[in-house]
């Protein structure tokens, strides 16, 4: 109970206002102790569920400092990027405006770009943050490889897969008529051809995962080149001193990751980007404090990420919903549990295909998809709880700046005053 009265009074200004000065009689050295023992207090304490005024302060505040940074950027540093942008924008406007043959190269364009950057955001969206990350591989980019795999099926033929004009999907050029052959059927699908419909939305999706590792490189690199030292990988070096028997799994994992980075090099950084690793957000930060060059960094982890890692993936999932899979793992249902398998064959007949889309009748009338509907209430609660973790995150780390730069303050003041003390002697 007191913990939560201490995070809800625990306001900036309430921060301010005693970061000022010491108490009166007290020194401040016992002053400085108290604080930093408050600062701890707090950063173990305060959450977005327990003080959600004061992290969204800081948030916004995260946002403002950001904001202002870039804008600074391109108007010292940045100016011909800034020049270059505008006059992008101002070609494209134009383009737009003027009506001729053109429209309909940039109208697909336009179409070509949203659904492609679609996947690089969600791409993003994955590797976004310190473990705030959505999963969009198995929420969003595994279900559309298993429904073009199973349409593909269905069609008897990747190649008589197209896309539609309109919201560049895949459907059966005949409309899709041909269910008989779902599961049990036996149309020549080779993987490969299905791999070749979804490679490039693999392989966006894998770019955005390596786009959303440059944030805690460039972090790193910059409190690295101002003589400082991140606070992840303070508290890992701090790990890195304890025994071998006195590590828990994921400090043996990480300790991995981190010896295989300082030794391989661009190559520790491409196995470590080629294979499923939540803990890669370590190799950001360690590239970055050791100032390792950008190409090199962001060579291998998008080498890594985009072409290696996402077409694994993708190449699983569309074998595990191949026809030989599934009719493996139907038949081995059969004779375990027969009931189960009654089941499960017609949710996968039925619904595979069809996750987050009406069904009609056989008068046309719209049918609830109970499965869709589950799916999209899931999706929703992942979105909700993924904006939550990034405006906690961002927050607490904007909080966590800027108690470091009070704390340097408070230790300059008293580096000062000690100088100052030690020089009166003198003087008499």
């Amino acid at each position: 109970m007191a913990s939560t009265t201490t995070a809800r009074s625990d306001t900036p200004q309430l921060h301010r206002r005693r970061s000022s000065r010491a108490a009166p009689g007290e020194k401040f050295d016992d002053y400085i102790i108290r604080r930093k023992a408050e600062i701890e207090h707090q950063h173990k304490k305060v959450s977005i569920y327990t003080s959600p005024l004061l992290v969204g302060h800081y948030f916004i505040m995260y946002v403002f400092y950001e904001v202002r940074s870039a804008i600074m950027y391109l108007y010292g540093r940045g100016r011909p990027t800034l020049g270059m942008l505008m006059t992008l924008v101002g070609l494209i406007y134009v383009a737009y405006q003027i009506q001729g043959p053109h429209q309909m190269v940039i109208q697909q364009m336009q179409r070509i770009g949203i659904w492609y950057g679609y996947w690089v955001l969600l791409g993003i969206a994955s590797a976004f943050g310190l473990g705030t990350g959505l999963h969009t591989f198995l929420l969003f980019l595994g279900p559309y490889i298993a429904e073009v795999t199973r349409a593909a099926y269905e069609c008897q033929g990747a190649d008589l897969l197209i896309r539609d004009g309109v919201s560049y999907r895949l459907q059966c050029h005949d409309g899709g008529a041909s269910n008989t052959t779902a599961i049990m059927g036996t149309a020549a699908v080779s993987l490969w051809d299905i791999y070749q419909k979804i490679q490039w939305e693999s392989f966006a999706w894998g770019a955005g995962t390596a786009l959303g590792e440059l944030p805690p490189y460039f972090v790193a690199r910059a409190v690295a080149l101002s003589g400082g030292k991140s606070e992840e990988l303070a508290d890992f070096e701090a790990n890195l001193q304890k025994s071998s028997h006195e590590r828990s799994f994921k400090e043996h994992i990480t300790h991995l990751v981190y010896n295989g980075m300082k030794r391989l090099g661009f190559f520790g950084i491409l196995l470590f980007a080629s294979i499923p690793n939540p803990l890669f957000d370590l190799a950001g930060i360690t590239c970055g404090h050791f100032l390792v060059p950008f190409a090199t960094f962001f060579g291998a982890t998008f080498i890594g990420k985009a072409c290696v890692k996402a077409s694994l993936q993708s190449l699983i999932v569309i074998l595990a919903f191949s026809n030989d899979t599934l009719n493996t793992f139907l038949g081995t249902l059969e004779r375990t549990a027969p009931a189960l398998h009654r089941i499960v064959e017609r949710v996968i007949h039925e619904q595979t295909d069809k996750i987050g889309q009406p069904t009609t009748d056989e008068f046309g009338n719209e049918q609830t998809n109970l499965f869709g509907i589950a799916w999209n209430v899931f999706l929703s609660l992942m979105l909700c709880y993924f904006v939550i973790s990034s405006v906690e995150s961002l927050g607490l780390a904007y909080m966590k700046r800027e108690h470091q730069e009070e704390m340097k303050r408070l230790e300059q003041r008293h580096q000062q005053q000690q100088r100052r003390t030690s020089t009166v002697p003198e003087e008499e």
